[in-house]
């Protein structure tokens, strides 16, 4: 048996098609080539979430039937760079060649992570997302009943029940949407109901609008709808448009709560990449007193992209600027304590 250093070489070894997904701030396909190098210590993890490599592994054995793919959702701690830390996948491969051998099929190959540590189960919305990329990568035909909500989201008639529906068959719907589909649900959103609308604005975190109008249309449900504002403001800076940028700069424009700035971090971290746009979420961070302004930075710090960009920030601020005195204060606090 050749020597197994990484998962990647237990896949290949195992004869398995693998097809990788990242987990933590938002549900996307990756590379094998990728993953790879992130085993190999070549790259950092490009979207770090709490310290952590958090992805989940589509995983076929020769004959298997696409439908009968296993799902594995695993959590790597990472070092101070965002670089794997190997202790723990490296125990992991040897538990996995104790419990399920050279050639898992069947049975070893669906529930090898019972009670592993590394393993975690993720939210409805993620999985669902999942499920969704994952059919596209095994060239699966649109299942569910995602035909059922896209009449749904763009004819609502009486013959069109949300609650014949659930998370997957949008998340199904969302995989697939085009420019038109995008426009309808835009024309759509004002009058939809709580339970659908939070549905499709969570799927949205992970299949990101590409339409202006569909992001207006959004936020002008947040505007007249405070109670699930939050709801449409995460489908909002999940988007790449360059609209949304601009709706993200109006945001950190205003006084935001803690819940906004986690938002902004975890679905809209790629807008941060902009200095005056990350100096107002630095200065944002140090007037909220109840939360932990360095753990805070050191997250989005971990981004191989803003790494840079959040050390030179705060090298450039001045000692009296309200991001340094929040730190010298929660240090001088820490060691007080």
């Amino acid at each position: 048996m050749t020597a197994l250093h990484t998962l990647s070489d237990f896949f290949d070894q195992a004869q398995l098609d693998a097809y990788y997904f990242t987990m933590g701030r938002r549900v996307a396909p990756l590379s094998a080539a990728r993953f790879r190098d992130f085993e190999e210590e070549k790259i950092a993890w490009e979207v770090p979430f709490n310290g952590h490599a958090r992805f989940a592994v589509v995983l076929k054995a020769p004959q298997q039937a696409a439908r009968d793919a296993a799902v594995w959702c695993l959590s790597l701690p990472l070092d101070e760079l965002g670089k794997l830390d190997p202790q723990a996948r490296d125990g992991l491969l040897r538990r996995l060649a104790e419990q399920v051998g050279e050639r898992p099929a069947g049975e070893a190959l669906q529930d090898p992570l019972k009670d592993n540590p590394l393993a975690f189960k993720p939210d409805d919305f993620a999985r669902a997302a999942l499920h969704a990329y994952a059919a596209q990568a095994l060239q699966l035909e649109e299942k569910g009943k995602a035909g059922s909500a896209r009449a749904y989201f763009t004819q609502p008639t009486a013959e069109h029940d949300w609650q014949q529906l659930d998370y997957q068959s949008v998340a199904d719907m969302c995989a697939t949407k085009d420019a038109e589909l995008e426009k309808t649900l835009a024309a759509q959103l004002s009058a939809l109901p709580a339970a659908p609308l939070i549905a499709l604005c969570r799927m949205l975190e992970h299949f990101p609008a590409t339409d202006e109008g569909l992001l207006s249309a959004l936020e002008q449900r947040a505007a007249n709808d405070p109670e699930h504002a939050g709801d449409c403001w995460r489908a909002i800076v999940s988007s790449h448009h360059p609209a949304a940028a601009e709706r993200v700069e109006q945001l950190l424009g205003k006084p935001l709560t803690a819940e906004q700035l986690a938002m902004i971090s975890a679905r809209g971290w790629h807008w941060l990449e902009h200095e005056q746009r990350l100096e107002h979420y630095l200065t944002a961070l140090a007037q909220q007193p109840d939360i932990d302004v360095a753990a805070c930075i050191r997250d989005i710090a971990q981004l191989p992209r803003l790494r840079l960009l959040v050390l030179m920030a705060l090298r450039n601020a001045g000692e009296d600027s309200q991001i340094k005195r929040r730190l010298v204060t929660d240090m001088q606090g820490a060691q007080q304590q």
